[in-house]
């Protein structure tokens, strides 16, 4: 679902941290919605922190910007939107956060296996 993001938000950390940035992700704690135990704070301590050491933050749309990378969603709510349904939105947001963080880990999992084969 998400792994066009994901190898773009992997091409930009290989640019960014080199080739062993994977070997600082603890996979076993790794979740998307937790600003200290998502990718980027994983990496960097805190997900703006992260943000800012990538320079996605200056943008108006620095979530927009993050989620083409994989390390955030971005959904925005149409113009007239109720209570309950921003938190039906919600709730299939925390579920998605749990879909883009297993993708992540099994992409961090080929990816260290990739370079073990070699």
């Amino acid at each position: 679902m998400y792994e066009k993001e994901i190898e773009e938000g992997m091409k930009l950390l290989d640019e960014k941290e080199g080739l062993l940035w994977d070997q600082r992700i603890d996979t076993n704690h790794l979740m998307m919605d937790r600003c200290a135990y998502c990718i980027l704070g994983q990496l960097y301590g805190w997900y703006s922190d992260g943000l800012e050491s990538l320079e996605l933050h200056e943008s108006e749309n620095y979530m927009e910007d993050a989620s083409k990378y994989g390390f955030a969603l971005y959904r925005k709510y149409p113009p007239g939107i109720s209570t309950h349904e921003r938190e039906i939105v919600f709730e299939e947001n925390c579920h998605q956060y749990e879909v883009l963080g297993q993708e992540w880990i099994e992409a961090i999992i080929r990816r260290r296996e990739a370079r073990i084969e070699k």
